[in-house]
Parts: structure tokens; sequence; C-alpha cells
């Protein structure tokens, strides 16, 4: 259980705060809702229903300062995640978002920022469809990265980098 408060990632929604917990009136059943707030898009409101388990499994902790170190320093000695059919690479990806296992999204990213650079070098761009789970990948782990380590989430792929090149 999740209390008020507490921050929280949901789904590809990303980091969140528990606003409230509360009851609506749906055709005449009350039912119980957390009320979430993005933390960088406070325009935007989310009810999760607490009686909805598919719904309410998608909301994880925030992982922890030493988490996330360990993720980061893990990157160099990740294996890349690709696979040479779009449409199975497609559903791979939607899995790994959505299923909100930090460590594949960080696999994720590394992969997709090394095909990346592939392609630009022999004159080519990354699939429309893969720069979409890149940018997205990167949204969902850098905004709880720059929650977890309180900075702005500009600044952590320049942290990440210069972690990463100290270490080597």
């Amino acid at each position: 259980m999740y209390n008020v408060n507490d921050t929280v990632v949901y789904g590809s929604q990303g980091v969140c705060k528990v606003t409230s917990i509360t009851e609506k009136n749906l055709n005449g059943e009350i039912k119980k809702y957390l009320v979430l707030k993005p933390v960088y898009d406070e325009r935007n409101t989310i009810f999760v229903p607490l009686d909805n388990q598919l719904l309410y499994s998608r909301l994880h902790k925030v992982l922890s300062a030493e988490e996330v170190n360990r993720i980061i320093d893990d990157i160099p000695s990740e294996d890349f995640l690709w696979v040479e059919n779009e449409t199975e690479r497609k559903d791979c990806y939607k899995k790994i978002l959505s299923g909100g296992n930090r460590q594949e999204i960080s696999r994720m990213i590394k992969t997709l920022r090394y095909h990346r650079i592939q392609q630009q070098k022999s004159g080519k761009k990354l699939h429309s469809s893969d720069e979409r789970f890149l940018k997205e990948a990167e949204k969902l782990l850098y905004d709880e990265i720059a929650v977890v380590l309180n900075m702005k989430p500009d600044d952590v792929l320049p942290f990440i980098k210069q972690k990463l090149s100290l270490c080597h």
C-alpha cells in the first residue's frame, strides 16, 4: 500500500507523487483511488483504482540512491538488447517499458544509443519507432534518477557520462 506523499513510478507516466487517497462514486459504486501527480507534469492527475490489480501493479517505489548508482555502474558490462526483427523488437521494448525493470530499461537505452551511433556512421538514422522507444525509456529512467539524486532531468545524462568516464 502506498501513502500520501510517497514518490512512486507509475507505468509509462513516470515519477509521480501520491497526493491523496480518495473515493469516487461511479454508477452507484464507491471505489477507492490513489491520486497521483506526475512530478514533471503537474497539469495531469492520475487516478489509480485500488481494486484494479493490473493498474495497481504498475506502481513501483522509486529506486534508492544505491540502486541508481548500481544501475549506472553496471552499464558498461550490460549486454546489448537488440532484436533484429522489427516487430519482435517493438514487442520486446514495449514489454520492457511497461514492466518497469529499470535495469532492463537501462540496457534498452544503451542498445538504442549504440545502434543510433552505428546508423549515423553509415549515414542512416535510427528507425522512428526505435527513436520513440529511446526517448520514452530515457524519460522514464532519467526522470526517476533526477528525483532520487535531487538533480534536474537534463543533468542526468551528463552525470552518467561523467560517472562512467571516471570509472574507465
